[in-house]
């Protein structure tokens, strides 16, 4: 991270043009990798969020990126997870890297860091060889940046969603799950802590957000009533989202009005629902 003071208006004026010039054809063509697959927690909309959690880093922690390490990320952002819609396991990134390969090529849209661009989307799932400051090279650098902006999308009530969905889908059992997700989660955390100032404000509402997810998954995993909540909600998610395919917000609001539907859980999806609605 760039020890000078940062040019705030400059960074957004950079942010404002690549935007309007690579937003929309990013858009259409992320939700393009999705169309065979129905993956919510990975879909476009995640990646859209990881962006914009990008964009507040950027912005907020006096990151100084030039206008070509900013188009790199922002691209970056946009197809890391791309390649889920042919690989939901861990290790997905080759698959993301080829399909924006694919994407340049079959648009003829070029530029100087494409390389750069291609090698970040293929490691951005190698978070565990990340060195905490991201190192000096642009590659590290923005590879750094990459990684804590998608940490930040497994925070908070959205996190609990997409930690559960994915785990489902790679077939874990339900009762793993919780026990599963809170070192991998305390992972994210703690690369996070190791590279943004703690005492900032940005910090600072993370950190609830993390507390949040830790909470709920610590809730579900230190009891049997915890374990049985839990399981009413992968339930909801496997028959009313992967089955039915009508979406995890849809599913939030049933909840909400089920009058049997634990506490736990309940909250979760009234927090879940007001999330995605601040989302929007």
């Amino acid at each position: 991270m760039s020890d000078h003071e940062p040019d705030r208006e400059s960074s957004l004026q950079t942010i404002a043009f690549l935007e309007n010039k690579w937003l929309p054809v990013l858009i259409e063509e992320c939700n393009r990798c999705f169309l065979a697959t129905y993956l919510p927690s990975h879909d476009c909309s995640h990646h859209s969020r990881v962006w914009k959690y990008a964009r507040q880093i950027i912005l907020t922690n006096g990151i100084l990126l030039t206008a070509e390490e900013t188009e790199i990320l922002l691209l970056a952002c946009f197809f890391h997870d791309t390649g889920m819609s042919i690989d939901p396991g861990p290790r997905h990134g080759q698959f993301s890297s080829k399909l924006c390969s694919d994407f340049l090529q079959r648009t003829g849209l070029t530029f100087s860091g494409a390389d750069i661009l291609l090698s970040i989307v293929a490691e951005h799932d190698q978070k565990d060889n990340t060195e905490e400051t991201g190192g000096e090279n642009m590659k590290s650098h923005l590879l750094a940046l990459l990684h804590m902006a998608d940490d930040l999308d497994a925070f908070g009530a959205t996190g609990v969603y997409r930690y559960t969905e994915i785990y489902l889908i790679r077939g874990i059992a339900s009762e793993k799950i919780p026990g599963l997700i809170l070192p991998n989660l305390k992972n994210r955390f703690d690369r996070i802590q190791k590279m943004l100032p703690v005492n900032s404000r940005f910090f600072q509402t993370q950190y609830k957000r993390f507390l949040y997810t830790l909470q709920f998954f610590s809730d579900c995993l230190n009891s049997p009533a915890g374990l049985v909540d839990f399981a009413f909600l992968t339930e909801k998610i496997a028959s009313f989202v992967l089955e039915q395919k009508l979406g995890p917000l849809r599913m939030a609001k049933e909840i909400i009005h089920q009058a049997d539907a634990p506490v736990l859980i309940r909250q979760w999806a009234i927090d879940f629902e007001k999330e995605t609605d601040l989302s929007l």
